[in-house]
């Protein structure tokens, strides 16, 4: 039990076969019930759903609520420079901007 919450064993690999039980330990997952639903929140914001959609599927009477405490990036430093790259390229041709 982690912070009061019963925690769910997941596995990397839900192939029941022979290798998948031979892998070290290491490549199992195990994530309480709140870190999977933080996650599966993030993942909403990733996906780029509405924002009152993500509030209401939380539960939350408050859309700063998933903001402020579900809310996380889970981008490595190449996606996130690769994103702003973008970003960036987007406004420059939007504004006509020239270096």
């Amino acid at each position: 039990m982690v912070n009061g919450t019963k925690d769910i064993w997941l596995p990397a690999d839900l192939n029941k076969s022979k290798e998948a039980e031979d892998r070290p330990a290491e490549d199992n997952i195990n994530k309480s019930n709140h870190k999977i639903r933080k996650t599966f929140i993030s993942s909403l914001f990733d996906n780029n759903m509405n924002i009152d959609t993500i509030r209401e599927t939380a539960g939350h009477a408050d859309e700063r609520t998933s903001l402020n405490n579900y809310c996380f990036n889970q981008d490595d430093t190449t996606e996130l420079e690769a994103k702003l790259e973008e970003c960036k390229n987007a406004m420059t041709a939007t504004f006509q901007i020239t270096s």
